[in-house]
C-alpha cells in the first residue's frame, strides 16, 4: 500500500511524503554520473536509479519491492495528454540505439533558466518555431525570444527551442510527442452477429497514476510503428511498416486420459494465414487439466503473437 500511495502522482491527491521522497532521492548521488541534479524528477519515469544509502528504512523497503516485482510505466496507446506529463530528460522511453543529449548546453539552459521539466513544458518553448515573426538565429527579436533573453538570461532561445525537438525525436515513436496518436481501428466498438469476438486496443489513459505496471518482462520497449508525422519525410527515409489490418486466431483444447488414469490437457493456437505462428502444446501438470483451461492457454499464446494495436478475431 505504501508503494501504491507513492505512485499516485496527482498533485491534488498525492500524500506530502511522496513529494518529499522524490526530492530526497533526486538529491542523492546516482550511479550514473551523467544524470545532473536539475534533470531528476521521478526515478520510475526516468532512466536513473536512486542511491539507497542513508535513506529511511521504509523508503528502502519500498524501492526493493518495486524492483522485485519489476515496476514499470507502460500503456498500449499513450494519449498526447499523457505523453506531455512525462519528463523530457532521461525519459524511460529513450531510444537506446541513439545518442541521448540530456546534458547539452541548450538542455541545461532549458532546465535551469526556462524551468523545463515535463514534455509539455518543452512544447511551450518549442511553440515559437511556428511563429511567423521568429527567426532561426541566436539574436531573434520575436516576443518569446526577447523575453527569454532579457528575463531568463538565455543566450540563445532559438537553440533551446530546437533542443526540445531533438530531445523528442530521441524517444521511441510510441512516446514521441511530435507524432500523432495511432488511429483507432474501424472495427472498434463493432458488435458482430456471430460468436466471434473482436479484440481492440484498450481505452487511453490520461493520468500518470494509471500507467504503472508490475510483473512486466524486463525487455526493451516495443518499437511501435510511428504514426504519420506532420513534417515532410526525407526522400531517402523508409516509412515504418504498418501492422496488419486484422488477425484471425483459432483455438482448441482437449484432454486425454493416460493408462494410469491421469488427465493430460493439450491446446492449439492456429493462425490460418501464418503457419510459423501456429503452435500446439501440452498444458503443464501444475495447471488444471481441463478443456477450458487448455483453450484459455491457447488464446493467451495466440494473443501474445499478435502485434500491438492489431484487432484480433478469435
Amino acid at each position: 500500500m505504501k508503494l501504491k500511495s507513492y505512485l499516485d502522482l496527482d498533485p491534488e491527491k498525492r500524500a506530502d511524503w511522496g513529494f518529499f521522497v522524490d526530492a530526497r532521492l533526486a538529491a542523492r548521488d546516482t550511479k550514473a554520473s551523467n544524470v545532473k541534479d536539475s534533470s531528476r524528477t521521478n526515478h520510475v519515469l526516468q532512466t536513473w536509479s536512486p542511491n539507497q544509502r542513508d535513506i529511511p528504512a521504509s523508503v528502502r523497503s519500498m524501492l526493493r519491492v518495486s524492483k522485485k516485482y519489476n515496476l514499470t510505466f507502460d500503456t498500449v496507446n499513450p494519449s498526447a495528454e499523457l505523453r506531455g506529463q512525462l519528463p523530457l530528460f532521461h525519459h524511460f522511453g529513450e531510444d537506446e540505439s541513439k545518442t541521448q543529449w540530456n546534458n547539452s548546453s541548450a538542455c541545461v539552459c532549458l532546465r535551469v533558466n526556462h524551468g523545463v521539466i515535463s514534455i509539455d513544458d518543452g512544447l511551450l518553448e518549442m511553440g515559437r518555431l511556428d511563429d511567423p515573426d521568429h527567426v532561426p538565429q541566436a539574436d531573434c527579436s520575436c516576443i518569446a525570444c526577447s523575453e527569454d533573453r532579457e528575463g531568463r538570461g538565455c543566450a540563445n532561445p532559438h537553440a533551446c527551442a530546437t533542443a526540445v525537438v531533438k530531445r523528442a525525436n530521441l524517444l521511441h515513436p510510441k512516446w514521441n510527442p511530435l507524432t500523432g496518436e495511432h488511429p483507432l481501428s474501424p472495427l472498434d466498438g463493432l458488435a458482430l452477429a456471430t460468436d466471434e469476438a473482436v479484440f481492440v486496443p484498450p481505452p487511453q489513459i490520461s493520468s500518470l497514476s494509471d500507467g504503472f505496471r508490475i510483473f512486466v518482462d524486463a525487455a526493451p520497449p516495443p518499437s511501435l510503428p510511428a504514426p504519420a508525422r506532420s513534417r515532410r519525410r526525407n526522400r531517402d527515409e523508409v516509412p515504418a511498416p504498418l501492422p496488419p489490418a486484422s488477425a484471425h486466431l483459432y483455438v482448441s483444447g482437449a484432454t486425454v486420459r493416460s493408462r494410469a488414469g491421469a488427465l493430460q490437457a493439450g491446446a492449439a493456437a492456429v493462425f490460418p494465414n501464418s503457419d510459423s505462428d501456429s503452435q500446439c502444446f501440452r498444458i503443464s501438470g501444475h495447471h488444471d487439466q481441463t478443456t477450458p483451461c487448455a483453450e484459455a492457454f491457447a488464446a493467451l499464446v495466440g494473443v501474445r503473437k499478435v502485434p500491438v494495436n492489431t484487432p484480433l478475431t478469435i
